[in-house]
């Protein structure tokens, strides 16, 4: 029995021997390198692209809470305003029940000792208003000397 001789076509590929030089192994490198960097470009770039998929989606987010909280802040301030007529309502309704005044007497005088109410407040503020300009401090500095550079380190006698 006699073995078939083999043909060119199913040998395997040469192997590099010990006497191939470096400049053949240097294309095989920079292949190598360009891959892996060419690999790490997509994951940079399926990263830029899903970090903009989130910022999407958290803008939206962002936009559909900022509705929300200004729909909540109007109902907040409609129910305030509702609140606040109620408590108006109030005394006129207990001046009336108690016969001391007549439906559109109870209404003026609770109109007019709410006016009396902001007209006190107005002069509260006003009040505080002046003490903002520091008048009496200013009033008690001016018979002080002023001190120069020179006379700031030293304590006055």
């Amino acid at each position: 029995m006699s073995v078939p001789p083999e043909s060119a076509d199913t040998l395997p590929p040469p192997q590099p021997t010990a006497e191939t030089s470096g400049a053949d192994a240097a294309p095989d490198a920079a292949r190598v390198v360009l891959s892996d960097l060419s690999r790490i470009g997509n994951g940079f770039a399926d990263l830029a692209r899903d970090g903009l998929a989130l910022l999407k989606a958290e803008s939206k987010l962002f936009a559909s809470a900022l509705v929300l909280i200004l729909v909540l802040a109007v109902m907040t301030g409609f129910l305030l305003a509702g609140a606040t007529l109620l408590l108006v309502a109030a005394p006129v309704v207990l001046l009336v029940e108690l016969g001391w005044f007549g439906p559109t007497l109870a209404l003026v005088a609770v109109v007019v000792m709410l006016l009396l109410m902001a007209a006190l407040l107005l002069l509260m503020i006003r009040r505080l208003g002046r003490d903002l300009l520091f008048r009496r401090s200013r009033a008690a500095l001016r018979g002080l000397p002023v001190m120069g550079r020179a006379e700031a380190g030293e304590k006055a006698e």
